[in-house]
């Protein structure tokens, strides 16, 4: 069989006996091996490669599912926890505090985002945590020069239920003219903005308080708040604060 070109795996095979390599090698030592020979191992050396590849993108998949199972199995009692509307007020003020933007006359808020999720969840948080009103909210799209504004109006206002009499004028990025979009689930941006002073100033309090109490410390905060009621100046999630009695 070696004379044949067979490897020694092969001829194990062929015999259905387990034969240490170094037997084998001492066995046929001396024996020539036909031209074929090499090449024929090199195709199968590759064909081997290959196939180990394949089976570690498997393995790694099924490490990874079983990866991200566990952390969701870790932190699905705590996102049970945003259904309590203390819990979600801080998921919102958290997220406008990366997200969100003041007016210039400090009389709306808004929050500007390319993912429907995030969209989706700001609107969310405010019906729970507010005594909201959807009359108060207005919409604008963000997008490129090739891209359709009325389709994009369409879209953003099923994923924001916002009537498309309440989207302002879409603003066009004159400067994409003449660059394709390459992402074709892009959907430009969407802008929501929010139209009650109170709600603005109730998210810049408590994301002040976060940011006192774990930034500063609650000993900081406390002192501080001991000196004087009514005085507030820092960062806030729409803008700054720096007011004072």
């Amino acid at each position: 069989m070696r004379i044949q070109g067979k490897t020694y795996r092969e001829i194990c095979d062929a015999v259905s006996t387990k034969i240490p390599k170094g037997t084998i090698s001492g066995w046929c030592k001396g024996i020539e091996l036909p031209d074929s020979y090499w090449g024929r191992v090199k195709s199968m050396s590759i064909i081997n490669v290959i196939q180990a590849q394949k089976k570690a993108v498997v393995a790694n998949k099924l490490r990874r599912a079983k990866y991200l199972k566990g952390l969701i199995d870790l932190n699905i009692q705590v996102s049970k926890e945003v259904k309590k509307v203390e819990v979600a007020k801080v998921a919102l003020a958290m997220l406008c505090l990366g997200e969100a933007s003041k007016s210039q006359n400090g009389k709306t808020f808004a929050l500007s985002n390319s993912d429907p999720k995030i969209i989706e969840l700001f609107l969310k948080l405010l019906q729970k945590c507010f005594a909201f009103d959807s009359t108060k909210i207005r919409c604008r799209v963000q997008c490129r020069a090739d891209q359709d504004p009325v389709e994009l109006i369409a879209f953003w206002s099923r994923i924001t239920r916002v009537p498309l009499n309440q989207f302002y004028r879409t603003y066009v990025d004159k400067r994409t003219v003449g660059k394709p979009t390459r992402k074709p689930h892009y959907k430009g941006v969407c802008c929501v903005t929010y139209m009650d002073r109170n709600v603005q100033l109730d998210l810049e309090a408590l994301s002040e308080l976060i940011y006192n109490g774990v930034v500063r410390g609650p000993v900081a905060h406390l002192v501080e708040h001991s000196h004087g009621m009514g005085k507030a100046v820092g960062s806030s999630p729409i803008g700054s604060t720096n007011y004072s009695s």
